[in-house]
């Protein structure tokens, strides 16, 4: 067995023994050995590799590229018509049952580069049917810094190391992501895996040079063993430890030891003698066929309608398994949605991007643009034609490659309009971040932020895949600046009338810190805090939600630990070191940190000896909804009594998406609602409302839902009633998601005190978030943007609702209603905004407004502060000022 790198280089190599059979039922066994290698002579620190061995019964294959036909599609056909003529082309092939059989053992090679870019993309190759080498250089102690290095045409470049890391670090960082990325739910027997006497899956450690130590191998071993005995991930790791001799002529004892040891280990595997269907054989056919037919990638979608069509697999518990047991082999990667039919492939496209080529390979015309790269992190669309012209050729579409990469977190997609998109290569950049490593915020600010690993490392790849997800999120609101990245930082900007907010992002060693800072730009009033617990609320929900969704969308991220926490008072008493610049120094590893639990509570200080301080200044402007408390008001004859728990039902009825209407067409989503009613159903919860959420629903279906709970829901035992509308509209009315209007009167005559017993006497409060007419406020000379125009257009505002002048102004409303109030995002006849990014006007100022008053003032009051708040809105050159009537007989406070 021989240790070598290849650059950026993937190899893959097969040997086959055959082995004629019958059966109906073929037998599987594979095992992938990952190696990572450390070599002397200042070559490559961090290099993978992965040999793969599988066992299998096959059926016996022509040449597909001489028996399949020529496979032409008109690139203007519709998607639907793509697929069914792909069901059609693999139609031809011969899916029929062999009468023989090959029984093939193959080793394959997989051999990735050390670069930090590459990162982002090893964890969708890595196998969860794997053993694992760790290899690691016994002539280089461990506790120096780690020199990465990478060969090209034989000339050793040397790489950045941003994180500092030692070369043990480097090694425990593998290991760590190994057991992270592949310790997820396992599809074998549990009696099997309770046998085994290690967790799966299982790592050998292997160090080379073991002919020239830099110090005793059993000390380095020891030193090795120290560092992970204990840890969660100990129990993946193979004993013994393993040397072996780079001199030629050595006798090869320890090469053979190591061999038998991965013999014995693999035949303990839950995997091997595993029985697979034989009508898979049809599906790798199938992938055979696409590729020959120069089709790289489908959607998932189209490739199970495929698989269902042409390998008469219906069962879709059966298919994911299927495609889950070939992306293990790595026949296919399945990442998200899409689905790469070939590996090399997609190593060949990522090659393209990665590698900048030595200067005499350079073409002088496009070398400003490699170094643009590297130095602002912009892939400029030249060099995107430069780079990807052979894939191309072949048919690909840049779009798709553009759009495959950013997947992968390779490149970060940011459009401030349809017509200004930019894409970044962030992990390119050779550019330190300086100061902005030491960037504290001010008394103003919320408190940084720390996303740690209770493992010591962050898990490869996730910077680059949130960096992406950040980039994206950023130009879909009003993040219209485009972002700033350095090595291992990213800084990206707000601008609004008054403000400047800035969200920085760095990345450490074991965490990532995250900075929030706001400050009054040129000519601007003090900051208000309102705005400032607005948006670090809406940064906080979207930083928490997408590490949840990372776990979800990433299988290899399933089973990622992590803690989020804020820096202790405690560490004011430290000696802070002068090295902070550096993505990783000695002040972070001794920071001390404190996890954040439920509503923004803090656990102890695990240095606490009783006198530290209980909360952290700036922690509250994170989560201000959670801050929320209601009062409890027995009742008078002029306050109403609200002391029920829950205080009553609130009822958030959100149409988003609309379908076609024979008199209206198709209203366009309503972009941005979806923040309106997750800030709803956070303030409604914290002031003790049972919170029920209803979306897209019909004109009938929200009638039903009204009717179920004036009609049939007994409140005898609440204190109040709140409905929210929120759906494009008109005067009078609002549409469901059929586009058929509902009036407005309707729905109040439903709660009234005649037709609502359990609720009469009641307050009942009615919220529409919709237009009332086609109107805007006067004196603003606007152009008004289609709403369904993308959400990156949009540097302004949204009308809710279409425009109908034919429309006459409802019935008056009925006299005699009392305890109600009504209250509309705007006035008669106007618009009313939303922004796709942040929700709406009149939404967000509701619940800022009850946020920092409801505690000190009645219903009335805060809606006319409502008002206030939402006429004074200066995020663009719109004006809108809600309205409400009451028939309230008493003072409602919360």
């Amino acid at each position: 067995m021989e240790f070598k790198g290849a650059g950026c280089d993937f190899l893959k190599s097969k040997y086959n023994l055959v082995k004629y059979d019958s059966e109906l039922e073929r037998n599987y066994s594979e095992a992938e050995v990952v190696v990572r290698e450390e070599k002397s002579e200042g070559t490559e620190d961090a290099q993978l590799h992965s040999y793969t061995a599988n066992q299998t019964e096959k059926v016996q294959a022509k040449d597909l590229s001489s028996t399949i036909p020529k496979l032409e599609i008109d690139p203007a056909s519709p998607p639907e018509d793509f697929t069914e003529i792909l069901i059609q082309h693999l139609k031809g092939l011969t899916l029929q049952k062999a009468k023989t059989m090959e029984q093939h053992i193959t080793l394959d090679l997989w051999d990735f580069a050390g670069q930090h870019l590459y990162y982002a993309s090893y964890p969708v190759f890595l196998s969860k049917r794997a053993v694992y080498l760790l290899v690691y250089n016994l002539s280089k102690s461990l506790t120096m810094e780690a020199q990465p290095s990478v060969r090209q045409n034989n000339c050793e470049t040397p790489l950045r190391n941003p994180s500092s890391e030692t070369n043990l670090d480097n090694l425990l960082s593998w290991l760590i992501s190994v057991s992270t990325m592949c310790s997820g739910k396992q599809k074998t027997s549990a009696n099997k895996e309770s046998k085994l006497r290690y967790l799966r899956p299982p790592v050998l450690i292997v160090g080379t040079h073991a002919d020239d130590p830099c110090d005793n191998i059993k000390d380095i071993e020891s030193q090795i063993q120290r560092a992970i005995l204990g840890k969660s991930f100990c129990g993946h790791v193979i004993r013994p430890f393993f040397s072996i001799s780079n001199m030629p002529g050595s006798d090869g004892k320890q090469i053979n030891a190591l061999q038998d040891k991965l013999i014995e280990v693999l035949q303990q595997e839950p995997y091997m003698g595993e029985e697979v269907p034989l009508r898979w054989f049809n599906f790798e056919k199938v992938v055979e066929g696409l590729v020959a037919a120069k089709i790289y990638f489908l959607a998932l979608k189209d490739l199970r309608t495929v698989v269902r069509e042409v390998c008469f697999i219906e069962d879709e518990k059966e298919m994911d398994t299927m495609l889950d047991f070939y992306h293990d082999l790595g026949m296919i990667v399945k990442h998200r949605n899409t689905v790469i039919l070939q590996s090399q492939w997609l190593i060949q496209i990522f090659r393209q991007l990665i590698t900048i080529r030595p200067f005499n390979e350079m073409e002088p015309r496009h070398s400003q643009l490699w170094d643009e790269m590297e130095t602002t992190g912009i892939l400029s669309m030249d060099l995107v034609d430069h780079v990807f012209s052979e894939f191309c050729q072949q048919g690909m579409a840049k779009e798709d490659i553009l759009n495959l990469m950013e997947q992968f977190g390779l490149i970060a997609k940011f459009a401030s309009s349809p017509d200004d998109v930019k894409y970044f290569v962030p992990a390119q950049l050779s550019s330190p971040p300086g100061r902005l490593c030491k960037v504290e915020p001010s008394l103003s600010d919320p408190c940084p932020l720390y996303l740690q690993f209770p493992a010591g490392f962050v898990p490869h790849g996730l910077f680059s895949q949130l960096i992406s997800r950040c980039t994206r999120w950023c130009s879909e609101i009003e993040f219209k600046q485009p972002p700033n990245f350095f090595e291992g930082a990213a800084r990206f900007r707000l601008l609004s009338k008054q403000l400047t907010h800035q969200l920085i992002i760095v990345l450490k060693k074991r965490f990532i810190k995250f900075v929030f800072l706001n400050s009054k730009r040129s000519g601007g009033r003090a900051a208000p805090l309102a705005e400032i617990e607005e948006i670090a609320g809406l940064v906080w929900r979207f930083l928490n939600e997408t590490i949840v969704t990372l776990g979800e969308d990433l299988p290899y991220l399933t089973s990622l630990k992590y803690h989020w926490c804020v820096a202790c008072t405690c560490n004011r008493n430290e000696d802070m070191c002068d090295n902070q610049e550096q993505v990783s120094c000695t002040h972070d590893d001794r920071l001390c940190l404190r996890k954040i639990l439920q509503e923004g509570q803090l656990d102890d200080c695990p240095k606490s000896i009783g006198d530290e301080e209980s909360n952290v200044p700036g922690l509250k402007k994170w989560f201000p909804i959670k801050a929320v408390r209601p009062g409890n008001h027995p009742g008078t004859e002029s306050v109403y009594k609200m002391t029920a728990l829950p205080r009553g039902i609130a009822l958030i009825i959100n149409n988003k998406l609309f379908v076609d209407n024979p008199e209206h067409g198709r209203q366009p989503p309503r972009h941005g609602s979806e923040e309106d009613v997750h800030q709803l159903k956070e303030l409604f919860g914290a002031l003790e409302f049972e919170v029920h959420i209803s979306e897209n629903r019909t004109k009938r279906e929200m009638l039903n839902e009204v009717d179920f709970f004036a009609y049939e829901k007994d409140h005898s035992d609440y204190d109040c009633f709140v409905l929210w509308l929120m759906s494009h509209g008109r005067s009078g009315e609002v549409f469901g998601s059929d586009g058929f209007p509902l009036p407005i009167e309707t729905i109040k005559d439903m709660l009234s005190n005649a037709s609502c017993a359990t609720l009469r006497g009641k307050p009942k409060l009615l919220f529409v978030q919709a237009c009332r007419g086609d109107k805007e406020d006067e004196g603003v000379n606007v152009v008004t943007n289609a709403c369904g125009s993308p959400s990156v257009q949009m540097p302004f505002p949204c009308p809710d609702s279409p425009i109908d002048p034919t429309k006459s102004p409802s019935s008056e409303r009925i006299a005699g209603q009392t305890d109600f109030l009504t209250a509309y995002s705007t006035v008669e006849g106007y618009v009313s905004y939303r922004y796709p990014g942040i929700g709406s006007n009149f939404v967000r100022a509701v619940v800022n407004v009850f946020r920092e008053y409801v505690a000190h003032d009645h219903l009335v009051n805060l809606l006319t502060k409502v008002i206030k708040r939402v006429s004074e809105m200066e995020l663009a050159e719109f004006k809108q000022a809600p309205q409400f009537e009451t028939t309230l007989v008493k003072e409602l406070w919360f």
